[in-house]
């Protein structure tokens, strides 16, 4: 009888102890239910599942760095992280390792990874104005981090499965066998979104910056030029304008700090590094009028300079060589349907581009002789023009200057053609 009494009572202990893990296995597999890091009882890593999240986060990143999308300057790369760690809650500091990079793609973007990782486009960082800006931009992506929203996500979903959206907009092409599915955690719902706005209001009230310099930020990071669809998720989930809306309910409910940090000059020496690169990515991916527009953006901020009449002057000469990538930008943009009729109708401007980049390069020259990058544009010109002679000259000139050149050897090629 005492044996059987034992027996029943340890059955019922192992029986009361699966029941317990049951319990705690349903409460962290509802979205619900899962703690934020700020939570003493958020029990962070303590499933599978949300292992694999990070493990994947894991090698994603380092399918970024391999991929070279990493912009290794340590400057820059110290300065963000300071923002990033200013914003991150006392509460949840030592729970998750927070790291902050920027990342070498044009568009206009920023996300978060389930291990801590969080990572800004340079398209992003050039549109920014100051470090409050900043400060939100990258509060609202460690609030994401915080809430645990790619986790909540993924609890709803039995598999990881790239969304369009995710894949359109970053297009970090093939042969990535993580970073796909490491970037769909990184798409989040509107629910999320707008909690992550909220929060991260408040993460940047706390570290002392001026709440009202990021309040216009969502209007402000977009690329696409009509309403129904919009290229970044800075000016989606939700509406940018109910973004802006909501974000100012937000603000009026805090209480402010006395330290109000805005920071432009601070920012306006960071960003003027990124500027250029941000006009060399666009062109790069063939965004030829948002290029333009960058140009004209830091004109209106630094001035002109030579520099920037050479980058118009590659606006409109790649537009020439490329009229049916200038016709799939123009129906991203401004929401039209991409088809002949269109790309006929920019092919048939390619001597009006040619007679642009002619005259944006000559402006370059009578601002600074020695910029010989112009001369080089002269030159390639002139090649597509068949002005042989021309083109042989300026060439000349371009290989003769004192820099030396990285890509010598094509444009040598290009004088073996011509062949004088």
């Amino acid at each position: 009888m005492t044996y059987l009494f034992v027996k029943s009572k340890l059955l019922l202990c192992h029986l009361s102890y699966c029941l317990l893990l049951l319990l705690i296995t349903a409460c962290v597999s509802s979205p619900s239910s899962v703690q934020p890091l700020s939570s003493d009882s958020h029990r962070y890593l303590l499933t599978e599942r949300e292992q694999k999240l990070v493990k994947i986060s894991d090698k994603a990143h380092q399918e970024l760095v391999d991929k070279g999308l990493i912009y290794r300057s340590k400057d820059m790369h110290d300065y963000v992280n300071r923002i990033g760690l200013s914003v991150v809650p006392e509460s949840v500091r030592g729970e998750v390792e927070f790291n902050f990079f920027i990342l070498k793609k044009p568009e206009v973007n920023a996300f978060a990874m389930p291990n801590g990782n969080i990572y800004l486009h340079v398209g992003l960082l050039a549109k920014l104005e100051n470090e409050a800006e900043l400060g939100f931009v990258l509060a609202h992506e460690v609030a994401h981090v915080v809430e645990r929203h790619s986790y909540r996500r993924q609890l709803n979903r039995h598999n990881t499965v790239v969304t369009a959206h995710v894949a359109d907009l970053l297009l970090f092409g093939t042969g990535l066998a993580y970073l796909p599915a490491g970037l769909d955690l990184a798409s989040h719902s509107r629910d999320h979104e707008t909690r992550a706005d909220a929060q991260g209001f408040k993460y940047l009230n706390q570290a002392g910056y001026d709440l009202g310099q990021a309040e216009g930020v969502f209007t402000k990071l977009v690329d696409v030029k009509h309403q129904e669809t919009v290229s970044s998720f800075w000016s989606s989930h939700p509406n940018s304008l109910l973004r802006e809306k909501a974000a100012r309910s937000s603000i009026e409910q805090q209480v402010l700090s006395d330290n109000r940090k805005v920071e432009a000059e601070v920012y306006k020496a960071f960003r003027r590094n990124i500027a250029e690169l941000n006009i060399k990515l666009r062109l790069s991916h063939m965004q030829f009028e948002l290029a333009e527009d960058a140009v004209n953006s830091e004109i209106s901020r630094q001035g002109d300079m030579a520099q920037w009449q050479y980058y118009l002057g590659e606006t409109y000469r790649l537009r020439a060589n490329n009229p049916e990538a200038v016709a799939r930008e123009h129906s991203w943009l401004y929401n039209k349907r991409l088809n002949d009729e269109l790309k006929q109708e920019f092919a048939q401007n390619k001597s009006l581009y040619l007679d642009s980049a002619i005259e944006h390069y000559r402006k370059t020259l009578q601002m600074d002789k020695n910029y010989s990058f112009a001369k080089k544009g002269l030159g390639l010109v002139a090649y597509s023009q068949k002005k042989y002679v021309n083109a042989r000259q300026y060439f000349d000139d371009y290989l003769h200057a004192k820099e030396r050149r990285k890509d010598h050897r094509y444009i040598k090629n290009l004088i073996k053609k011509i062949g004088m």
